[in-house]
Order: structure tokens, then C-alpha cells, then sequence
């Protein structure tokens, strides 16, 4: 029996990714505007749903940190 092993990478919504960040749903939105990287699911009347890859995120907030050295 051979096993293969699977990444799974997390994707959040909304709520789950400021929770894990611990920021509100404001800051967050501010930071989706700035270039936060995010999925948009659907086109519904505000702009879809938006989700998250934990891993994407945490790049994108590590490279914002290191250009304001």
C-alpha cells in the first residue's frame, strides 16, 4: 500500500482571519485594500465573499514589515 501525503493549506474567512491575526474586520479590510492577498468567491452586491490562505498572508505582512526597515 503505498501512502501519499497531502498539504492542505488553510483558508479562512473574513471573521477567522482577523481572529487569527487578532485585528478587527476594519483593519483588515484596510489592509485588503492596501494588497493583502485574498480570494473573492462570487459577485454578490458588496464584492463576494472573501477568503483567505493563512500562508499567503503571513508573506505578504512578513515582506510589508521588512520594506519598512
Amino acid at each position: 500500500m503505498n501512502k501519499q501525503t497531502y498539504v492542505v493549506k488553510p483558508v479562512l474567512n473574513r471573521r477567522e482571519m482577523a481572529d487569527y491575526l487578532g485585528i478587527s474586520l476594519g483593519t483588515l479590510d484596510a489592509l485588503t485594500r492596501k494588497g493583502l492577498p485574498h480570494i473573492r468567491l462570487g459577485d454578490g452586491k458588496r464584492g463576494g465573499m472573501k477568503r483567505f490562505r493563512v500562508e499567503e498572508v503571513m508573506m505578504w505582512l512578513n515582506t510589508q514589515r521588512e520594506m519598512k526597515k
